[in-house]
């Protein structure tokens, strides 16, 4: 994610985040936006807050947090991709499955280009 350690913080800006997932020691914070808008400064100040409530300085904290762009298209290549190994393993989930169809539905713009030859024939 380019520019995150360039943002400034600001001290009245306390954004709320989206969805905070942990995992033993190891915390996921997550901003989603349906359109291209640009969240750097906004997760930026979620981590920031997050880590001045633990008492600790981002800046000394570069070491533990790794900020990562992953928007739908990219989120959308992984889950077809991770989809289409648990199908030739036999080992579909349907979570992933009916995540897909509903982007599918809502943004089909999001999803990657289906290569020719994986095409189904008619």
């Amino acid at each position: 994610m380019s520019g995150f350690w360039q943002q400034k913080h600001n001290t009245e800006y306390d954004p709320i985040c989206d969805l905070v997932i942990t995992i033993n020691n190891i915390l996921i914070v997550i901003e989603a936006k349906r359109d291209n808008i640009n969240c750097t400064s906004q997760l930026y100040n979620q981590i920031l807050n997050v880590l001045s409530y633990q008492n600790k300085c981002l800046d000394d904290s570069r070491e533990v947090v790794t900020p990562v762009d992953l928007n739908w298209r990219k989120l959308m290549a992984i889950a077809v991709k991770v989809a289409s190994f648990e199908k030739t393993t036999s080992n579909t989930n349907r979570f992933l499955n009916d995540f897909i169809q509903l982007v599918k539905e809502h943004n089909f713009s999001w999803l990657p280009e289906t290569p020719i030859g994986s095409l189904k024939k008619h």
